[in-house]
């Protein structure tokens, strides 16, 4: 794909306090209390989510979406929160799918940055899910240029970063390293390996 794409930035501060236009989350069915971002962003609205999702009117059913505007509590101008199903049933098919529906709902919204923490998998399955996430990524905007950036906890970040560049060649995605990622990873200032261009 060409044009401007999409810039895939890592920011290690908890994702409900990173600046952006829309604040993206997973959420299992029937599963309370909340967990990973839609947790954090629970616990920053005082159980507001918990209160939705005893009435129904949030269920984590697979391919639900409910967006919620956004709170002086969160530093996200909205939340958008996408049902993924039964937890057992969350494989790495469902995801790359999740993250393309959002990606796809993210611009419908005209949203220029989005900010994803967890969406329903643990903090060592980035690495083993990177490719996945990359083609949900560039499958889903399609072209659009957007500012995503990844909520992951920096003794994570080198690891994460390494495969997300080897996933991110061929794509409209872009990886955007922190200098110390990109030392640790033998990556230049442009996000490839010195005499790689050709």
């Amino acid at each position: 794909m060409s044009g401007a794409g999409t810039a895939l930035t890592f920011d290690a501060r908890p994702v409900e306090k990173i600046p952006v236009d829309l604040l993206v989350s997973g959420v299992f069915a029937s599963e309370l209390p909340l967990r990973g971002t839609a947790g954090r962003a629970d616990w920053r609205l005082c159980g507001w989510l918990s209160d939705l999702a005893r009435r129904d009117q949030l269920t984590g059913s697979e391919g639900e979406f409910v967006l919620i505007s956004g709170d002086a509590r969160l530093a996200c101008e909205r939340l958008l929160l996408r049902g993924l199903g039964e937890r057992q049933r969350y494989d790495s098919h469902a995801f790359q799918a999740a993250v393309r529906e959002i990606c796809e709902r993210s611009v419908a919204l005209q949203a220029r940055s989005l900010a994803v923490g967890s969406l329903g998998i643990e903090p060592d399955d980035w690495v083993h899910l990177a490719s996945h996430f990359v083609e949900g990524l560039a499958e889903g905007l399609g072209g659009h240029a957007m500012e995503v950036r990844l909520s992951i906890a920096e003794e994570e970040g080198e690891r994460v970063g390494r495969e997300l560049v080897r996933c991110c060649r061929g794509t409209s995605v872009r990886v955007d390293l922190p200098a110390r990622e990109r030392a640790a990873a033998g990556l230049d200032a442009g996000g490839e390996r010195p005499g790689a261009r050709r």
